[in-house]
């Protein structure tokens, strides 16, 4: 039960305020029902993300500890409760316009949340490790290697130098920026911003090759309503110290807390056009059945291809000749799916290869093969990132700088984001019989030959990244008011 059905963009939508309430109260009288996480305690983009047009992430280093702390202790981030009632007040603003046929009031929102890279938590006093190994051993560049990230790095995260990041969000560029400068002169006596990185949503909430984005995120078991065919997590894959976090024994400071990945991805729209433009005659080979009838036809369905998903966000799988918009607007039936083909032997990539976006990174129904089910859960991330930099139109530079703000929260960094990315950059997964079978890495993430009928290119450059712990606001109060933590 869901008080959200206006919310048509959103794969994340909270149960309604009244049944949380209800599983609330319940959970301490039944030890079978595990108590659900406090929502007025984790910060707001983890698992409900923040609602947004724009988007600013200011990378900053400390330069004064007494000072920072006394900051801190006036900051008040946006908790996750407050999401879920912002929410309430947007789909209520949609309803009201549509049952009186008005232009839609828009609801004002600037929300904020801080997050710490290990560097950050260090020079706070906060030496005691997370059990992230990952995040433990330091900044994201020690891992480069494995992220196949072999282009140069933007220089403040090369240097690994950024103590920690605001995430400032709203629903209009002004508000964003205005949220941003207020934050700024808050803590302009204990920081020093090092760097900032500002997101803008594109029309119809797609990403900059145009396929809708955000469809595939998980659903949190007592927290979210979930569309058919989504996947349902524990509490704690998300995150941490709750029900099915897969660390154990993990320092109270870190409970409700979360890890972020930030990820500057570049991604060359011309080229990835062209390579589609090249490949449109490749459907009378692999799916003549299709009978496409224009090379535009043809591009956009070697796209679909790629993906695992027409731009309007339908699966292939589901519409394996042409685009269905109406499918791809429809959160009750757009992830419900898996790969199966009838009278054709298990598993196959008849309509959908194995090596499709969607399919590297979220493989389903692989009969006894690895991963299974429950093992794909357990590598949910929550994704929350945004675009940047200007839309390729006829009027627009083609060289423009543009791409993708990556962000994604889990409570593992190695049992989430860099599995994922792993599962993308591994030719021979998912695994689909006894032998090893070369399907090709992710024709959009990878940086390596793919499977035949694609050439060697690459779409998407790394510009760096990092990894941040977000704390719990307790937390962020009690660190605060600490003379040494």
């Amino acid at each position: 039960m869901s008080s959200y059905s206006n919310l048509s963009k959103r794969s994340i939508v909270p149960l309604h305020s009244s049944v949380q309430q209800i599983q609330r109260c319940r959970a301490p009288q039944n030890p079978g029902i595990p108590q659900l996480p406090d929502l007025s305690d984790i910060q707001g983009d983890i698992f409900y993300v923040f609602p947004k047009v724009a988007e600013q992430f200011m990378f900053f280093s400390i330069k004064d500890v007494s000072a920072f702390k006394k900051n801190l202790g006036s900051f008040t981030p946006t908790s996750s409760i407050n999401v879920s009632e912002i929410l309430e007040k947007i789909n209520q603003a949609k309803e009201t316009a549509r049952n009186n046929r008005t232009p839609l009031c828009q609801v004002d929102t600037s929300l904020s949340q801080i997050a710490f890279s290990r560097a950050g938590l260090n020079f706070l006093g906060v030496k005691e490790l997370t059990k992230d190994t990952n995040f433990d051993k330091g900044p994201m560049k020690l891992d480069r290697q494995s992220l196949g990230d072999n282009a140069s790095w933007e220089k403040v995260f090369e240097d690994g130098s950024s103590h920690g990041v605001f995430t400032i969000a709203a629903n209009s560029t002004l508000n964003c920026q205005k949220k941003a400068l207020e934050i700024e002169n808050a803590f302009k006596s204990s920081i020093i911003i090092l760097h900032r990185e500002n997101g803008q949503v594109l029309p119809n909430h797609v990403e900059h090759f145009g396929f809708r984005d955000g469809i595939s995120q998980p659903a949190i078991k007592g927290l979210a309503a979930p569309h058919p065919g989504q996947t349902v997590v524990d509490p704690g894959i998300i995150i941490m110290g709750c029900t099915g976090d897969p660390i154990a024994g993990r320092p109270a400071w870190t409970k409700y807390g979360s890890m972020m990945v930030f990820r500057k991805l570049a991604q060359d729209v011309p080229g990835f056009n062209n390579y589609l433009a090249s490949h449109s005659e490749d459907w009378r080979k692999i799916l003549p059945q299709a009978n496409l009838t224009t090379p535009a036809e043809g591009s956009a369905w070697f796209g679909a291809r790629c993906f695992g998903r027409w731009k309007s966000g339908a699966p292939i799988q589901l519409a394996p000749y042409r685009d269905d918009p109406a499918l791809g607007e429809d959160n009750e039936r757009n992830n419900n799916f898996d790969y199966t083909v009838p009278r054709l032997s298990e598993p196959n990539e008849y309509f959908c290869p194995f090596n499709a976006h969607i399919r590297k990174t979220a493989p389903r129904n692989l009969l006894n093969y690895r991963p299974n089910k429950q093992e794909l859960a357990d590598s949910s991330i929550v994704r929350a990132g945004i675009p940047y930099g200007p839309q390729l139109t006829p009027t627009c530079p083609q060289n423009a700088e543009r791409g993708l703000l990556f962000v994604c929260y889990q409570s593992s960094i190695k049992g989430g984001f860099l599995l994922q990315t792993q599962w993308a950059l591994d030719s021979s997964f998912p695994v689909v019989g006894t032998s090893i079978k070369d399907h090709g890495q992710d024709p959009i993430l990878g940086v390596a030959p793919a499977a035949p009928g694609f050439k060697p290119q690459s779409f998407v450059t790394s510009k760096g990244g990092e990894y941040f712990f977000v704390p719990a606001i307790s937390t962020i109060k009690k660190w605060a008011s600490a003379t040494g933590c």
